[in-house]
């Protein structure tokens, strides 16, 4: 079975959501928002993998 980091991560980050008491997804769509933002003002894409 091949499991991704990013996948691992996301679980993580949905039990942390759920353990803080916020709202699902609350990580992801700050993480989804951040490596938009650093590739629209051109950092590179070794600084974009850093921002994800």
């Amino acid at each position: 079975m091949n499991v991704r980091v990013a996948q691992l991560v996301g679980g993580l980050s949905l039990a942390t959501d759920m353990g803080a008491g916020r709202p699902l997804q609350s990580a992801l769509t700050g993480t989804i928002l951040a490596t938009r933002m650093a590739a629209k003002i051109g950092l590179s894409v070794e600084d974009q993998r850093d921002t994800y």
